[in-house]
């Protein structure tokens, strides 16, 4: 398989509310034409996180150009694009800040000559509760020509006990603990509210039910975060299209 020369590029558009979307672009020189994979981080995650910018440059290198992006409320800034230092954004950020953010990334490619001229083919790339905004933005965009989850969640609100559920309606925060730097991280009550005023929009059963693309489910047998339970469930929803690849 030959090895393409590859660039990277860096720029920011407008996201939710105006706050900013950080995105990077590696893609190989040397050909006319390419398809795209759009990524979405997962819950305290960032574009940049762990292997992330690694799998891209080895994905330029055998020809698909690979964009990541912060989600514009995750906490970072384009500043500090690796640490979560706008606590308030991190605390009210929401899902369907994050769907339409990714679609904003979706439709900036898309309008852009030099991606327009360039891509082949839209596809769309998920990791934990990203791969539940990549399967809404799949299912909502008729663009998108392929759809990938890694670890994915398939349900954005099903991973509290009543306990928690009824601490955190009256409390009206849930604080989170960043188990990479210690930090304390508050999630505001309204990130539930939200969800359920737009379920129509963030049900991720439903989108996977009425999917009508290629759908690649990859999960770990042994992941401990999200079971691979989930993953089976979300491939019996539609099974006659859905690809299941356990490692």
């Amino acid at each position: 398989m030959a090895i393409h020369p590859i660039v990277k590029k860096e720029w920011i558009i407008k996201g939710s509310k105006g706050k900013p979307i950080l995105i990077d672009a590696v893609f190989p020189t040397d050909l006319d034409r390419f398809p795209l994979l759009i990524f979405c981080h997962g819950f305290k995650g960032f574009k940049d996180w762990g292997p992330f910018s690694l799998i891209a440059e080895q994905a330029a290198k055998q020809g698909v150009a690979w964009v990541k992006f912060n989600f514009s409320w995750n906490g970072t800034t384009p500043e500090n694009p690796t640490e979560f230092s706008d606590e308030n954004a991190f605390g009210n950020n929401n899902f369907s800040y994050e769907l339409n953010d990714a679609k904003a990334v979706l439709q900036h490619l898309k309008d852009d000559v030099f991606w327009s001229s360039k891509v082949l083919s839209y596809n769309i790339l998920g990791h934990s509760r990203g791969g539940g905004i990549a399967v809404l933005v799949a299912s909502q965009e008729g663009s998108i020509a392929r759809l990938i989850t890694w670890a994915s969640i398939n349900e954005f609100l099903n991973y509290w006990t009543p306990k928690e559920l009824a601490d955190w309606e009256r409390d009206k925060v849930l604080w989170i603990e960043n188990k990479r730097t210690g930090q304390k991280l508050p999630m505001y009550y309204q990130i539930r509210a939200d969800y359920y005023a737009n379920l129509a929009t963030l049900h991720i059963p439903t989108a996977v039910r009425n999917l009508q693309k290629p759908f690649l489910i990859i999960h770990g047998t042994a992941d401990e975060a999200v079971p691979v339970s989930i993953a089976t469930q979300m491939a019996s929803w539609n099974s006659s299209l859905v690809q299941l690849e356990l490692i």
